[in-house]
């Protein structure tokens, strides 16, 4: 009499029949689907870049006339404070970028990088510039005087006259590689009360 099997070996023999005899153990992606993602991925980066780059470029410009006004202000403000003349003067070093420096008239500037970030990405946009270039230190300056107001040749020696707008002096910042477009930023000083605002850059 032939013993009856174990349930456990009877289910397992049956599992066994009924596994398939040949599964492949090599499954992934065909050429032809490796190119088409490289292709689209390729596509959507020539789409992308341009959009992006403009973004930087301009988030650049803007850091470097933010760092401007704060110079700006900075002077303006220990004018105010000391009841003395200070200078806010700016210049353009090759290789280093934009630099700027709050310092008492006639002393020595202490000049730091106003953007390190963007270097000589970003430059003075001598075309759009405002100020006067008779300057103790640097390409550059704007003077004020105590109670932190603007000084007579800070505007009597710009380069623009007075407009509508009511604008005395502006520093002006593009980017080095915007071609046709370039993205830009200005700082201007609108009264001879020291008021000092970030503008668009765009006339």
């Amino acid at each position: 009499m032939k013993p009856k099997p174990q349930p456990v070996l009877f289910l397992l023999q049956r599992l066994r029949r009924r596994a398939p005899t040949h599964i492949s153990s090599r499954q992934g992606f065909t050429t032809i689907e490796v190119l088409v993602v490289i292709v689209m991925i390729g596509i959507l980066t020539a789409i992308a870049a341009p959009s992006w780059l403009s973004f930087v470029n301009n988030r650049r410009v803007r850091n470097t006339a933010d760092a401007a006004q704060q110079v700006m202000r900075r002077a303006q403000s220990r004018a105010s404070t000391e009841n003395r003349t200070w200078e806010a003067s700016f210049r353009m070093v090759q290789d280093i970028g934009v630099q700027g420096s709050a310092h008492p008239r006639g002393a020595n500037p202490s000049w730091t990088t106003l953007s390190p970030d963007a270097g000589n990405l970003v430059t003075l946009d001598e075309g759009r510039m405002a100020m006067p270039q008779d300057c103790d230190h640097g390409d550059y300056c704007v003077r004020f005087e105590d109670r932190g107001i603007l000084s007579r040749d800070s505007y009597n020696n710009a380069d623009a006259e007075v407009d509508d707008s009511g604008m005395i002096a502006r520093i002006a910042f593009t980017d080095v590689d915007g071609g046709d477009n370039p993205n830009r930023r200005c700082v201007v000083i609108s009264t001879i009360l020291g008021s000092i605002r970030g503008d668009r850059c765009e006339d």
